[in-house]
């Protein structure tokens, strides 16, 4: 792998707070509250290990609506040096999410198949 070729997380990052700065400077606020926002999350992810691919930019756009409120309901900038730390919070919150679902889920590739990896 060339050294281009490394992904770097700071892209999406720097992604989303302009999408969430740019909806703020045209007073674009969600019309989704917090919760539903992680559960939509979720949902897409879900989604993407399934067989549909949700498009991406629709989780910029959920990313960003989350920051966004957050942000507002803070009285905090919307600027990188506050993402990260966002971005932990919101993911143990979109874990949880996940973890609801899983529970609903019989089997794992080793018990389905009955193979040893």
């Amino acid at each position: 792998m060339k050294k281009g070729d490394l992904f770097n997380a700071m892209v999406y990052a720097e992604i989303i707070v302009a999408e969430a700065d740019k909806k703020k400077k045209i007073g674009l606020y969600p019309e989704l509250n917090y919760d539903t926002l992680v559960v939509s999350i979720a949902s897409w992810l879900n989604c993407w290990m399934r067989f549909t691919m949700p498009r991406p930019d629709e989780l910029i756009d959920l990313l960003s609506d989350a920051f966004l409120l957050v942000m507002k309901a803070k009285r905090m900038k919307i600027e990188i040096e506050n993402y990260e730390a966002f971005a932990e919070a919101l993911r143990a919150d979109v874990y949880r999410k996940l973890m609801d679902y899983l529970k609903n889920c019989d089997k794992g590739i080793r018990t389905y198949y009955k193979v040893k990896l």
